[in-house]
């Protein structure tokens, strides 16, 4: 796998950071994105990282306000179920485990866990992409 092939936001955040070394700020800057993404596409600025994914993924039903993505399909089918489930805990964990440490740590990571990392992000970012956005 090459860094290039990863989603594009993903990829076109941390590119500049990757190409000269700087692996965990391109971590950082690849979450600060899809961060922002999702904070864009919910409408909501008023929260960020692991409490806007919470927010956002909730299997509670939609607020004024507070608008949900959603895996797209039929809600008593159990892959919807899983992939609901899953893209909320898998976004919480990517901005508590991932993001945070990026954010805050002062040393670099290694370049193949920085790889492994923009990965996961890139996979959530690919999911997000397919979510459909709920409003109350």
């Amino acid at each position: 796998m090459t860094a290039d092939a990863l989603h594009p936001s993903v990829w076109g955040a941390a590119s500049k950071h990757w190409q000269v070394g700087h692996f965990s700020a391109a971590v950082q800057r690849a979450a600060t994105m899809l961060n922002a993404e999702v904070q864009d596409r919910v409408g909501r600025h008023d929260v960020s990282d692991a409490g806007l994914m919470q927010q956002t993924f909730s299997l509670d039903s939609p607020q004024a306000g507070r608008p949900r993505l959603r895996w797209g399909g039929d809600d008593s089918d159990l892959t919807v179920k899983a992939m609901c489930q899953g893209i909320l805990n898998m976004s919480q964990g990517v901005f508590s485990a991932i993001r945070n440490p990026a954010t805050h740590s002062t040393d670099d990571m290694a370049r193949q866990e920085a790889l492994e990392q923009l990965a996961t992000l890139s996979i959530l970012a690919r999911w997000i992409d397919r979510c459909e956005l709920v409003t109350a």
